[in-house]
């Protein structure tokens, strides 16, 4: 005997309404009198061939109930057949919170395998009774319930457009900027949005059927130099060798027959090159024009080291590339018409630009950037005051 009930009244899953089943026999159950799916009522069913329990029948306002589909019993030997009050059932209507969506509606329920379902679209999907007037479909799935049944799951949010702003962290810096995004339901790609003047744009990808995603964001963290970013690093810049000393000085040496004679010669004390790590500070923003020479008026004119050669004394010289002042120097140069020196003023100028180390030096790097220029100022600072570590000497033998 069976050790569940005959008839069943049951919450489902698919439905707003009540189920039920009912518990026949196996042997009773044959290719010709199995009720049809979405078809079949609770009465025709026991008309059918189909041996139906008599005890506990429900109230008659169940005998319209359609028959969805075979499942297997808790008792051996017996199955039970489904029913429901409606075909396709009224759906059964949850909310729930979306990340993207925010409240989102599911509306679950039965339907024929086949049947004309509602499609991603922006169009209202007023079939889902009054639970979906005025709302849009954004996800729809179909589990299989038996051969001829599908339980249909849709989604359906409140608005086709929806967007999200949050404020990310600048790395560099640790200040915030803005970042929006807008996820847009449509039948069709929305336009992307070109490059503007302050920085922004929108790019659009689609993320499933009919679903595309609008993200409307800055290019760069920082847009005008007036909302520059500033930090510091630091990195390796080449300081050139320093002229610190110059002169020169007359020696005079004895020669053995007891007369003397009288040399000029010169020394000097040089700074070498620098290139190691050294404080850089650096302002980055970004801009859609690309920039003039006149935009970077601050930039530091370049560093022109020249190597200097004293010649016309007792021991010439010379000195590597370098920056240096102006030099001035007597040089003696034998007339053999006059069987003697003639002496001449020597000035070598002095290199352009910068004679020393500058306190600063500014440059500026420019880089294409999303249809825009990135642009930094780098300005570095000299690493000490040029200190004499190379220096040159005569002395008479």
């Amino acid at each position: 005997m069976p050790q569940e009930p005959s008839y069943q009244l049951e919450s489902l899953q698919y439905s707003a309404k009540l189920g039920l089943w009912v518990l026949v026999a196996a042997h009773d159950i044959t290719t010709s009198n199995l009720p049809v799916a979405g078809t079949t009522t609770l009465t025709a069913t026991g008309t059918n061939g189909l041996k139906l329990p008599t005890a506990g029948r429900p109230h008659s306002t169940y005998d319209n109930y359609k028959y969805t589909h075979l499942s297997p019993a808790a008792t051996a030997g017996y199955f039970r057949l489904n029913f429901v009050d409606v075909f396709p059932t009224t759906p059964l209507v949850m909310e729930n919170i979306d990340p993207i969506w925010g409240k989102v509606r599911t509306h679950t329920y039965v339907a024929l395998t086949g049947s004309d379902i509602p499609d991603v679209s922006t169009a209202s999907v007023a079939a889902l009774g009054a639970p979906g007037n005025g709302r849009y479909v954004l996800r729809v799935s179909e589990q299989q319930l038996s051969g001829d049944v599908c339980i249909v799951t849709i989604t359906t949010v409140a608005a086709l457009t929806v967007s999200q702003t949050d404020k990310p962290v600048d790395p560099k810096t640790g200040d915030a900027f803005t970042r929006t995004k807008t996820w847009t339901l449509a039948t069709s790609a929305p336009s992307a949005v070109a490059l503007t003047t302050d920085g922004r744009s929108t790019s659009v990808t689609q993320e499933s059927h009919n679903l595309w995603l609008s993200v409307d964001e800055p290019v760069n963290v920082r847009v005008g130099s007036s909302n520059k970013r500033t930090h510091i690093e630091y990195r390796a810049m080449v300081w050139p060798a320093v002229l610190l000393g110059y002169d020169t000085e007359e020696l005079i040496e004895y020669q053995a027959s007891g007369d003397e004679r009288h040399i000029t010669v010169a020394r000097y004390s040089l700074c070498p090159a620098y290139a190691e790590p050294c404080l850089v500070t650096i302002d980055e923003w970004w801009q859609k024009a690309a920039p003039a020479d006149t935009d970077f008026s601050d930039k530091s004119a370049p560093f022109q080291p020249s190597s200097v050669d004293i010649v016309g004394v007792g021991n010439p010289t010379s000195i590597p590339p370098c920056l240096h002042g102006s030099i001035s120097y007597e040089s003696q140069v034998y007339d053999y018409g006059e069987l003697g020196f003639s002496v001449f003023e020597v000035t070598i100028s002095a290199t352009p630009n910068h004679t020393t180390w500058p306190d600063t030096f500014v440059e500026y790097v420019v880089e294409p950037d999303m249809g825009g220029y990135t642009i930094k100022k780098l300005t570095w600072t000299k690493p000490f005051a040029p200190t004499a570590s190379i220096t040159s000497s005569v002395t008479p033998a």
